[in-house]
This record gives structure tokens, C-alpha cells and sequence, in this order.
């Protein structure tokens, strides 16, 4: 049995933080980017100040929340420097809400691939194959260039996402092999600790291999886990204040919860009580941050209806009744406004693109398979 942990066993310790920090923000000053300021960390501060008392003097949850924010600028250069979008502080955010519905595992990295394919590349692509006994992983980050400022990043990266699907499960996910593309001669700028796993550079991918079996554990984590904010440190969230002070974020999570669990929206009455506020402040509100009570209606009835059509067998009819409308015509209508195709055509197109249900435990065991979800 593996001992469940928390959110924060994710976190590094204090004294690999601030290693982290400074590689960081090294690397941010080499390529001529500003430093991220937090908390005590002074405007103005020099790299040598940093180094010898600003970040030795945060405390531990504000020296996290700044290795956030350095990991994300240095994403977002990453990007830059590769003719690609920047990466978002509320991609993160939603990439974790959208994973928590999710049954097992397996799911889980399903809809992580779909994720990674709506951002447009800005985090490049995930493909899982599993051969037997063997899951792997492939996280290809669609690098041009295999340079010291995208290595930081793709290993970060390849961190993070095992953390998180083994935070989803509530138990430490193994890991067999750690492959990355990059030469052998940037091991040396690893922190031993960040990744305690084999590692095999000079490899033909990025990578990570695991035990297939873990793919149907069941999901632990609720919607409720998204607001804790070592989840938010952790994930590179730019700002806590942020995240308590977004309400369309909120709403989202709970509207969305609502719709999936009961197959029924809430009113706005209904939707204000359980934020907390009054209907009169939450449209003030959802109107300040650039939307409105309806437009999230509509955004959670379309991700839930695209997420029943990709990951269930259910009729349309069956999927309309769950998202709400008052018939099967309704949500055609609805969905066409959508995706510009109906729901029939785009489940057609899915199931010709994405991988067959991972088999039971039991059925694995007989045979190899090999399952895409890219």
C-alpha cells in the first residue's frame, strides 16, 4: 500500500526551493527578462541580492509562490523564443478543474490530452501508450530548439505532471524511466532531487513510464480541492489574491459541478448563495471580469457536452436531457452554434481520433495493448 499524501508532499523542501529560485531567476536575467517580484522580495533587487538575502528571508509558502511565478515567466519565454503563445496563469487552473471529474486515471490523462490540444500548442502534445504491463507517457513539449532555458522547462514540466496525477489518485505514482530528448551534457544542471527516478537522456523523447495498473485507479480529488492554494503555489498560479478574487472562476466550478452531478443548471439566486454573495455582486462582478451569468451556462453545458460525446456511449438524446435543454433539438441547435458541426459528426470524428476505453485490469493481463489518446 502506498501512504496517501497531501498537497503539499508535492511542494520541494525549503532548501531545494531556494536552489530552484536562483537557477531561475539566472536564467531569466541571462535572457534579459525582468524578475518576478512577491512578498518581501523588494523591487529593484539585484540577481546577487536575491541570491544572498531576499530569498533566504521569504517565508516558505512566499518563496513558493515566487518559484512560481519565475517558473511561469520562464515557460512563457520558452514559448516566446519558439514563435509560440504565451503560457497563461489560468491555463493551470483550469487544466487541475478539468481533470477532478474524471473517473480514474486513465481518464484523467485522456482529458489532459484534450486539454493540451485546446490550448493550441502552447504546452505542446500528450500521447499515453500502453504495452502490457507498461504505461508511457509522452510529453512532447514540440521544441525547435534543445536549449538550457527549454530543458528547465520540459523537466519542470514532466515534474509537475507526475505530481499531479499522483496527487488525482492520493498516492505517489512509480515511475520506471524518465527519458528527455536533451544532450547528456545538461544532466549537471539538474537538481538531484527533482527528479528521483531513472533518467536516460539523449533519448528520442520526453517520457515518463509507470506501471500500467495504476491507469485504473480512481480519481480521489473533488472540484472542492482546486481552492487550496499549495495546489495553486504548486501549479505556478501567478497570485493566491488572484484566484479568491476571481469569481468567473468560481462560478464555473460550481455551475459545472452542478450540471454534471444533478443534470440541472442553477439559477443565478442559486449560483450567488453558494459563492457566498448576493445575485446583485455576482453579476457586477462577472460583468467586471468580462462575462455573465449566461455565457457560463453556455460554456459549462458545452464542456460537459463535448466531454459526454468524446468519453461516453450515451445517446444524444440522453446528453441533451443531462445538459439541461428542453429536448434533443435544442442542444443540437446549441451545439452546432459551438463547434460549427453536429453532435453526431463530432463524435464521429473523436472516436476516429482518440484511443478505444483502456481495458479492465483484468483483460490487460492477457494481452499487450497499445492505446493513443493524442
Amino acid at each position: 500500500m502506498h501512504e496517501t499524501h497531501s498537497i503539499a508532499d508535492l511542494l520541494p523542501t525549503r532548501e531545494v526551493s531556494e536552489r530552484l529560485a536562483i537557477r531561475l531567476l539566472t536564467l531569466l536575467r541571462t535572457a534579459g527578462e525582468p524578475t518576478p517580484l512577491i512578498g518581501n522580495v523588494r523591487a529593484g533587487a539585484s540577481l546577487e541580492d536575491l541570491r544572498s538575502c531576499d530569498l533566504r528571508m521569504l517565508p516558505t509558502d512566499e518563496l513558493h509562490r515566487f518559484t512560481g511565478l519565475a517558473i511561469g515567466a520562464l515557460a512563457s519565454l520558452a514559448n516566446r523564443l519558439e514563435g509560440r503563445p504565451p503560457i497563461r496563469p489560468d491555463d493551470w487552473c483550469m487544466f487541475i478543474c478539468c481533470l477532478m471529474s474524471s473517473r480514474t486515471l486513465a481518464e484523467a490523462i485522456r482529458r489532459a490530452s484534450s486539454f493540451y490540444r485546446m490550448l493550441d500548442n502552447r504546452w505542446g502534445r500528450l500521447t499515453l501508450t500502453v504495452n502490457g504491463p507498461t504505461a508511457v507517457l509522452r510529453v512532447d513539449a514540440l521544441r525547435a530548439h534543445l536549449t538550457e532555458i527549454n530543458f528547465t522547462v520540459d523537466t519542470i514540466g514532466i515534474a509537475s505532471l507526475h505530481a499531479v496525477f499522483g496527487w488525482l489518485i492520493g498516492q505517489t505514482l512509480p515511475v520506471s524511466l524518465i527519458r528527455l530528448r536533451y544532450a547528456e551534457s545538461m544532466r549537471c544542471l539538474l537538481e538531484p532531487s527533482s527528479l528521483p527516478f531513472p533518467l536516460r537522456l539523449n533519448a528520442e523523447d520526453n517520457a515518463i513510464e509507470f506501471p500500467a495498473r495504476f491507469l485504473d485507479y480512481p480519481v480521489r480529488r473533488t472540484m472542492d480541492d482546486c481552492r487550496d492554494p499549495l495546489l495553486l503555489i504548486f501549479a505556478t498560479e501567478a497570485s493566491n489574491e488572484r484566484w479568491q478574487t476571481d469569481l468567473a472562476q468560481q462560478a464555473q466550478l460550481v455551475m459545472y459541478r452542478a450540471l454534471r452531478d444533478s443534470h440541472r443548471l442553477l439559477s443565478l439566486a442559486e449560483l450567488s448563495s453558494r459563492l457566498g454573495q448576493t445575485a446583485a455582486t455576482v453579476r457586477r462582478q462577472l460583468s467586471q471580469e468580462g462575462t455573465s451569468y449566461s455565457h457560463i451556462k453556455e460554456r459549462c453545458r458545452c464542456e460537459l457536452g463535448l466531454d459526454l460525446l468524446r468519453g461516453s456511449a450515451l445517446s444524444v438524446e440522453d446528453i441533451a436531457a443531462r445538459l439541461a435543454f428542453c429536448d434533443s433539438d435544442a442542444f443540437r441547435r446549441s451545439f452546432r452554434g459551438w463547434t460549427g458541426v453536429p453532435p453526431s459528426v463530432y463524435r464521429k470524428n473523436e472516436s476516429a481520433n482518440t484511443a478505444p476505453p483502456f481495458p479492465a485490469r483484468a483483460q490487460r493481463a492477457n494481452h499487450a495493448a497499445t492505446i493513443s489518446v493524442e
